[in-house]
């Protein structure tokens, strides 16, 4: 019952989509509040028998403990906020979107309540495969094509290294539980190797480090998905995913993960400041953010980055729903060749929409740290958590480059009228609701009840040093701004949004190196349809002409001479050895060869459809069959 229970999300379209709107709403905020009920229960951590091999039990086990219970609120209150939006946001309702949908949220639901590596790895696979049907969705586009596939080939390298991981910690204890694991405290030094193809599966979700260049291109989705994959859910996996394993990590781990979270903080906001289009800034901002959870990990102090991954979520959904109201009211004023996600082309929102360009400042303030948010008070903890190593300086200079890039935006949509079209079109009244209450939720209760003070356990105390530290680096900023606003507004650079080159990498590695071996392999299977296998289906067809057209219009007319003719009288033996020669030799002979010539043609023509997953089935089949002959395995 509680594996079903996320799924319920999943079948809910097949079983009520034809219903009215509001009923179809209604059912899908039902299935995420019964979500809720197993935490209810009482029970810390169950497990129950899923399946015997030889002498080996395979048990399920589910986790509900304070965390587990704050990620599944936290994915279902987004996903109600996602889920209202987005029946006012598409003009017409897709099937395949709603079905998208649910299965994304059923999936992470499963993933966040799963307490077992196998049962984690299948949740985090199908949340892989819902993310990439969702940034697909628009598969007419090219750019959409391209970011899903890059989505799904950059994490699949991580899920490799993942499903490595996973065994050969199995082979160190012996267990897929993670309970288990964690009661072993930290891994043993000669085997550290194992953890490290653990954690790229979370890097790699995550988007950090050289994984980062797949978010951006992930934004051809549409809006409300983007909200849902870069605030709570996709992204937000491999950060919960490391904290669940952060007691069996060594240090040289936990010290690579922070220095690496400080890096990709600082050049995500550099590639979101050399940005024009409003979605690829908030990814830059995502992947910056992101950054600075996975610095706080590798710190002593891991609870951190889950406080700011629940602060984080709040103001960056409300970011893109309020970018998908930008975009929507753009589309309807803008000509056909502009872009409405261009920021030069938004100078005229801000007096057309003046409230919900207020909750968009009051986003951006939590997302640049300013006092009276939850980013306040989050980013002055993990400020904390660096205690001024090298780190600390990296995110100082990060929170200078998003304050730049949030004025950036700010300015663009009001004080950029020269570019602006007047008109007097408004989006529906519904779709800003979810953004008003993402805004209540974007200030400081939301994580403490202090507005100027996060104390809760296992939070560093936040000294008054790092307080002034993080204020002068604001008040730097608004001045930088403030001087160069013009070159800022205007920046935009190819190299930056390139990644350095990342992005090339991956063009030709992926798309000019796997793609293209692909395309050769079927034009060198075409090559032998060509050459072999059409020659002889025509050869067949030409046997089969002769047949039909010459031998059997030849015996009709024997027949009529020699049989009911006037040359009757001639011997019956005749006709009966025609008769003798078109059964047993031609029919049994030639007729079956052609048969069998056409049967290898079509049997043939099946296997080569262009669907790589059919010919990694095929793959698989021959090489596990090669491994029966050569190790005589019985079954």
């Amino acid at each position: 019952m509680l594996l079903l229970l996320p799924f319920s999300f999943f079948l809910a379209p097949f079983l009520f989509y034809k219903f009215h709107r509001n009923a179809y709403l209604f059912l899908i905020f039902l299935c995420i509040l019964t979500s809720f009920l197993p935490f209810f229960s009482g029970f810390d951590i169950l497990e129950f028998s899923w399946f015997n091999l030889k002498s080996q039990n395979f048990t399920i086990t589910l986790k509900n403990d304070a965390l587990t219970q704050q990620m599944v609120f936290l994915v279902n209150f987004i996903g109600i906020c996602v889920v209202f939006y987005s029946q006012y946001y598409f003009e017409k309702s897709s099937f395949r979107y709603w079905l998208y949908l649910s299965l994304f949220l059923g999936s992470m639901h499963g993933l966040i309540i799963s307490h077992h590596a196998i049962l984690i790895f299948i949740f985090w696979e199908l949340v892989g495969v819902s993310s990439f049907l969702l940034i697909g969705y628009y598969y007419e586009k090219p750019e959409s094509v391209y970011g899903s596939s890059k989505a799904l080939w950059l994490n699949k390298i991580g899920d490799i290294g993942f499903l490595i991981g996973i065994l050969g910690v199995y082979i160190q204890y012996k267990s897929f539980d993670l309970h288990i694991w964690l009661e072993q405290g930290s891994f043993p030094i000669e085997k550290t190797w194992i953890l490290w193809f653990l954690i790229l599966g979370a890097l790699a979700k995550s988007a950090q480090g050289p994984f980062m260049i797949w978010l951006p291109d992930a934004m051809a989705g549409p809006t409300p998905a983007s909200a849902l994959i870069h605030a709570a859910t996709m992204v937000a996996a491999g950060i919960y995913l490391l904290f669940r394993l952060q007691p069996i990590l060594t240090s040289d781990i936990l010290f690579f993960l922070s220095w690496l979270g400080s890096i990709t903080a600082l050049l995500g906001a550099i590639y979101a400041l050399y940005q024009k289009k409003l979605k690829a800034i908030l990814a830059g901002s995502t992947i910056s953010q992101l950054g600075w959870m996975l610095s706080a990990l590798g710190s002593s102090f891991p609870l951190t980055a889950i406080e700011h991954l629940w602060a984080h979520a709040f103001f960056k959904a409300g970011l893109f729903l309020t970018a998908g109201y930008i975009i929507h009211y753009q589309e309807h004023h803008l000509k056909n060749n502009e872009d409405p996600q261009d920021i030069q082309l938004m100078g005229n929102f801000y007096a057309q929409n003046p409230r919900i360009y207020f909750v968009f400042c009051l986003f951006f303030a939590a997302l640049m740290g300013l006092p009276l948010t939850s980013g306040y008070l989050t980013k002055e903890a993990l400020l904390s958590a660096q205690e001024f190593s090298f780190t600390f300086y990296l995110l100082l200079a990060s929170i200078f480059f998003t304050v730049l890039y949030s004025l950036k935006v700010l300015f663009a949509l009001k004080n950029n009228s020269s570019q602006s079209h007047p008109n007097s079109y408004s989006p529906p009244f519904p779709l800003s609701l979810p953004i008003y209450l993402l805004g209540i939720c974007s200030l400081f209760w939301i994580v403490s009840l202090n507005p100027f003070h996060l104390n809760k356990p296992l939070i560093p105390e936040v000294h008054l040093s790092i307080t002034l530290f993080s204020m002068s680096i604001l008040f730097i900023s608004v001045l930088t701004f403030w001087k160069f606003q013009s070159i800022i507004l205007n920046l935009s650079s190819q190299n930056v949004s390139r990644f350095w080159g990342l992005n090339s990498f991956y063009d030709l590695w992926i798309s000019q190196n796997f793609i293209s071996r692909i395309e050769f392999i079927e034009a060198k299977n075409q090559l032998v349809v060509n050459r072999f296998l059409n020659p002889l289906i025509t050869f067949a067809k030409i046997l089969k002409f002769f047949e039909e057209k010459v031998l059997l219009g030849l015996i009709m007319t024997l027949k009529k001479l020699f049989v009911t003719g006037k040359f009757w009288g001639l011997p019956v033996s005749i006709a009966h050895f025609f008769q003798w020669i078109d059964i047993y030799i031609w029919d049994f002979g030639i007729l079956s060869l052609t048969n069998s010539i056409l049967k290898i043609g079509k049997m043939n023509a099946t296997f080569h459809t262009g669907r790589i997953q059919l010919y990694l089935i095929y793959s698989m089949v021959f090489i596990l069959l090669v491994l029966l002959l050569l190790y005589g395995i019985k079954f």
